[in-house]
């Protein structure tokens, strides 16, 4: 049985490529996840002073 090495080495670098695309897209949207959640938290809450009791603010 004769192995095709051009073949399996083609494959082979396809999937390290493919593998190599993955990890770099994964890391750019961890990124963006970790910059959209440090957003959130520095945006001040929606609402309205008549949600609060005025007469308890210090």
């Amino acid at each position: 049985m004769d192995v095709n090495y051009w073949v399996v080495g083609l494959v082979l670098l396809m999937v390290v490529v493919l593998l190599i695309l993955f990890f770099r897209k994964n890391r750019k949207d961890e990124k963006n996840l970790v910059d959209e959640i440090q957003q959130q938290e520095l945006r001040p809450e929606k609402g309205t002073m008549d949600d609060v009791d005025k007469d308890n603010l210090v």
